[in-house]
């Protein structure tokens, strides 16, 4: 335990290590453009892929009359229209609407993405999009470390 406290503890070689040589992210987590919303993004392009019915008139919609047929869980289609409305995704612009083509939702029974299995889902993009703050993009200074050598403390 003393090696420990001796190598992490205040003043310790790897604590100092650790706190000067750190490089944090440009963006807060929470930010328009940190972690959490490039995350819930990313999730939301992906239901919109998978359960977003594709517009009327594209190619998987003319030649698949499974596709003109589907109809998307209304609490994922709620989901989609709330991260909209908050400006988090556009759900027009999501590229590769295509691979609609292979999804699941086409080749299994509706009662298999219904919306009670969909719930969780949409309960985590939610959650996510009621973590992300609102307002313009503005990027954060990032923090310089200067190139010190660092001399252990024993």
């Amino acid at each position: 335990m003393d090696v420990l406290n001796d190598l992490w503890g205040h003043g310790g070689a790897l604590a100092n290590l650790a706190l000067k040589t750190v490089q944090r992210d440009l963006y807060n987590a929470v930010a328009l453009d940190g972690l959490i919303a490039t995350q819930l993004r990313a999730t939301a392009k992906a239901m919109v892929i998978v359960f977003d019915k594709p517009p009327a008139g594209s190619a998987i919609w003319v030649r698949d009359e499974r596709a003109r047929e589907y109809e998307p869980p209304s609490n994922v289609q709620a989901a989609l229209a709330q991260l909209q409305q908050k400006r988090i995704i556009d759900v027009s612009r999501v590229a590769k609407r295509d691979k609609f083509a292979a999804s699941f939702v086409l080749d299994v029974p509706s009662l298999v993405w219904s919306d009670v299995n969909c719930q969780p889902l949409v309960i985590t993009a939610s959650a996510r999009g009621n973590l992300v703050r609102h307002g313009r993009r503005r990027r954060r200074v990032a923090c310089r470390v200067a190139a010190t050598p660092l001399v252990p403390a024993w």
